[in-house]
């Protein structure tokens, strides 16, 4: 048991190393954060995008009016969903970007990649449209399936669940994270490797 838990140990500072070694690079960190902030606003105006695009192509707007109009979410889930769910988005946001950003240079320093790492990153974007849905709209996806089993009390059994959906697609979020922290690192590895090669 101390073995196992000691191996984990081992392989989790492994890929929280050189998850920090990456970001350290200031091309993958504008990565994960251009990723984490799209990411962010897609949720938030998947259901209204036609309207986003409205806006941003507006001549009657400034630009300054634009980036408010990309900040507004913050405050709107704030407003609308509470702190918790827009702690948890910011969160998943977050790692999201990160895991894309060493999925990215994984994939530039391995030819093989394994498909269960893209579906990791895939699943915690739909867990979280699901638990969010659609704050621009003021709904959420949840509230009208649980209606067609509990009417009376639609909305607040569908806050339950997202309470409950968010910290799960948070948890998926950081394992697939790990994961690809560990394929980054073994990347990483055979790429100095190579290149140690090469120089010698």
């Amino acid at each position: 048991m101390r073995t196992n838990l000691s191996f984990f140990l081992t392989k989790l500072k492994l890929s929280l190393k050189t998850t920090l070694w990456l970001l350290s690079r200031w091309r993958y960190t504008a990565l994960a954060t251009l990723v984490a902030i799209i990411f962010f606003e897609f949720i938030y105006w998947m259901f209204n995008m036609s309207v986003l695009t409205i806006i941003l192509t507006s001549g009657n707007l400034s630009i300054i009016d634009k980036l408010n109009v990309l900040a507004s979410p913050i405050k709107s889930i704030n407003g609308i969903s509470g702190t918790f769910v827009l702690t948890m988005m910011l969160l998943l946001a977050v790692i999201q970007g990160i895991s894309i950003a060493a999925l990215t240079y994984t994939i530039r320093h391995q030819k093989k990649i394994d498909s269960k790492l893209i579906g990791g990153s895939s699943l915690v974007g739909l867990l979280a449209i699901i638990g969010l849905g659609c704050p621009a709209c003021g709904t959420s996806l949840l509230t009208p399936i649980v209606a067609l089993f509990v009417s009376s009390s639609a909305v607040a059994v569908s806050e339950k669940i997202t309470a409950f959906v968010l910290p799960v697609a948070v948890i998926i979020g950081l394992y697939s994270l790990y994961a690809i922290g560990l394929k980054a690192a073994g990347a990483r590895a055979h790429h100095a490797q190579n290149y140690s090669e090469f120089v010698n």
